[in-house]
């Protein structure tokens, strides 16, 4: 949906390049700044349903990081150029992008959260920081889109 512009790499060059994990790491923060601007309603979106289930600002935060994987092209390339990771790699790498404590980002990633008691979120077995973690197509769709009622997101 979105290009590699978003977050400052040439989209000619996109294909054959390799980044660094510094860099990398440079962007993705880069990009957590710019997500809230990706789309009014996304923004919109993401705030209903804090609001709905009692979302913390660090597991809307979370959320958005999901979904962002989902919808930005260059995304899943650059979380993934950290290479294979354990869920102890991942909360560390996670910590680091999205500015939340592990202790913090430990309880939001666990079975017992708002987001994965809900199924907003799932797990999976992945290596990779980018298949750690499922949302369903469906529902990141639907944060892109004006809703009249915040109950319309889930109507997928």
């Amino acid at each position: 949906m979105y290009n590699p512009e978003y977050v400052g790499i040439n989209s000619r060059n996109f294909n054959s390049m390799k980044i660094e994990k510094e860099r990398a790491l440079q962007l993705l923060k880069k990009l957590k700044r710019k997500a809230w601007n990706i789309d009014p309603e996304f923004k919109r979106n993401l705030n209903r349903i804090q609001e709905i289930f009692g979302l913390t600002k660090e597991e809307k935060i979370f959320l958005a990081f999901i979904t962002l994987m989902e919808v930005v092209r260059c995304f899943k390339y650059l979380i993934d150029s950290f290479g294979p990771v354990t869920m102890a790699d991942c909360v560390e790498k996670l910590s680091l992008i999205l500015d939340v404590k592990k202790e913090k980002l430990n309880k939001i990633i666990s079975y017992n959260s708002i987001l994965f008691k809900t199924g907003l979120i799932s797990f999976n077995n992945g290596n990779s920081i980018s298949r750690k973690f499922i949302i369903l197509p469906e529902f990141v769709t639907e944060l892109f889109l004006p809703h009249k009622n915040p109950e319309e997101i889930f109507l997928f």
